[in-house]
């Protein structure tokens, strides 16, 4: 999880015209089910009228992979979690 950043951006800084191609790096899933679950939970709060993910207080349970990822990602979305 630590190097994934790492990874990409030298996959990224290799690809040349017309070479250039999408890229996922998914180690054990964890984004994916991360992003899934999130888009989830914006969904359901603007369901609710609760506004956006931004500013508000969440907790993850977990230090797995996908908790490490929803504590970055939280965290890239100006949410604060414990």
């Amino acid at each position: 999880m630590e190097r994934v950043k790492e990874v990409f951006e030298v996959v990224k800084d290799c690809m040349f015209p017309p070479f250039k191609t999408s890229i996922i790096v998914d180690p054990a899933g964890a984004y994916t089910t991360t992003a899934a679950m999130v888009a989830k939970v914006e969904d359901a709060l603007t369901r609710s009228n609760l506004g956006s993910l931004k500013d508000k207080r969440c907790t993850i349970f977990g230090t797995g992979p996908v908790g490490r990822v929803a504590a970055i990602l939280l965290s890239k979305m100006d949410a604060t979690s414990q």
